[in-house]
């Protein structure tokens, strides 16, 4: 089942086509590839930013870095955390919150959300206003400059983590960069999701829009201020990949290879998931890799891109090496490309190899961990490779993370009002390429 996991509130995506998403950027892409294919270097990047008082910048590269993530405490003031819910109040009694669980496409209109188990979400009504540059108008709270002073931060936030990590489109105030106020009640809780995905994995509509998610942020409101786990539940559970030292990647993980997002790895351990060997290595899709194309009797055969998968050697870092044989998705006729690889990799991880298999060796199939891993997920195992970490939603804090590399979910809450001003700051999506 191909699944697109993306917010059902209509306002957001109205939002976003308000502010120049739409799909006529396919005729205009942008002039520059996902930024995350560079990654940048650590120390370059935290000298550049070293100014910002805004976060700790060596523990952010490190958390982002390993696939973790990253968060800061106290960066919202106690009287700034009552100015937001003095409009989030306000906003729930004039019924701007809608009940919103995870939306599963291939249900269509067909999706029922629960009135008990799933969160509200209310569109932020100053966002648009904080990427212009305006002064605040929309804001229900009663000290507007004070809210004035809480977006300022948020877009210094944008700014100092497009630097840090390298990610220059995330600056673009016209790509869809989103934000809204999330509510989850007692009893609520968040299934295991990606917040962003290949533009490959996500069917006819990825390719059409002109960004897509790079970083997840919240900074949590929750009532009551001193939250606990063991009392009040609700932690941001995550699935980190094992062997990457959290502290000093030595190999720092990023979701893109020249504007090629990763969509799963390759574990030497992957039946049992202990080994303390080799780190993972990262498997990129590269959906723009040539391939000639015979043609007619005579005529000279031309290249026609084809879907592939590679991942890099770390002493060799300018040849790839290919996992696969190249395929064309409108060729797999319905079945998803996350299915497709699925089964192929389990099909060829057999004792018997698979003469023309999809994979080059057996070993790259027995090796190959999809990030969304669902067929793990539907069990409730915890992925292949991965450990579990959670994060309590403590008042005032920060947290962040990459939203390609790491699935997460939220444990059910038993006491309280889980609370948080969250979204996701944008990158550009991969532009097409003019010739490959």
């Amino acid at each position: 089942m191909d699944l697109w996991i993306r917010i059902s509130c209509g306002s957001l995506f109205l939002w976003q086509l308000l502010h120049g998403s739409s799909v006529h950027a396919l005729a205009q892409p942008s002039s520059g590839s996902s930024s995350s294919s560079s990654g940048g270097s650590a120390t370059e990047a935290s000298a550049s930013c070293s100014t910002s008082n805004l976060v700790d910048a060596p523990k952010l590269l490190a958390a982002i870095h390993s696939g973790r993530v990253y968060q800061h405490f106290d960066f919202l003031s106690e009287d700034e955390v009552q100015w937001l819910w003095t409009e989030i109040r306000a906003l729930e009694a004039n019924g701007g919150f809608e009940i919103s669980g995870l939306s599963n496409t291939a249900q269509g209109s067909n999706q029922a959300f629960d009135q008990q188990r799933d969160r509200k979400l209310c569109p932020v009504p100053w966002w648009v206003e904080t990427l212009k540059g305006d002064k605040l108008t929309t804001t229900q709270a009663s000290d507007k400059e004070a809210m004035q002073r809480v977006a300022s931060r948020i877009q210094e936030l944008r700014t100092t983590l497009s630097t840090l990590l390298n990610r220059p489109t995330m600056l673009d105030d016209a790509l869809a960069h989103e934000c809204y106020y999330s509510m989850s009640a007692t009893n609520s809780f968040l299934p295991r999701h990606m917040d962003e995905r290949h533009e490959e994995l996500k069917g006819a509509k990825g390719w059409l829009l002109p960004s897509r998610r790079s970083l997840s942020w919240l900074i949590y409101v929750s009532d009551p201020k001193e939250w606990t786990l063991e009392e009040n539940g609700g932690a941001l559970r995550t699935f980190p990949q094992q062997n990457v030292d959290a502290s000093a990647p030595s190999a720092p993980l990023t979701p893109g290879d020249n504007g090629n997002l990763q969509i799963g790895w390759l574990r030497k351990d992957n039946d049992n998931g202990n080994s303390k060997q080799s780190p993972p290595q990262p498997v990129y899709l590269n959906s723009w890799y040539p391939v000639a194309t015979p043609g007619p009797s005579g005529e000279e055969a031309e290249q026609e891109p084809h879907c592939v998968l590679y991942t890099r050697n770390e002493k060799d870092s300018e040849e790839p090496i290919l996992l696969t044989r190249p395929w064309l998705t409108e060729a797999l006729q319905g079945i998803s490309v996350s299915d497709f690889l699925s089964q192929w990799s389990q099909l060829q991880s057999q004792d018997e190899p698979t003469k023309d298999g999809l994979f080059l060796t057996r070993e790259y199939a027995q090796q190959f961990i999809l990030i969304e891993d669902r067929v793990a997920w539907d069990s409730g195992a915890i992925p292949k490779g991965t450990i579990v970490e959670d994060l309590i939603p403590q008042r005032g804090s920060l947290v962040v993370f990459d939203s390609v590399l790491l699935p997460h979910q939220v444990e059910t809450i038993k006491v309280g009002k889980r609370v948080a001003l969250a979204g996701w700051f944008h990158e550009a999506t991969q532009a097409f390429p003019t010739e490959w």
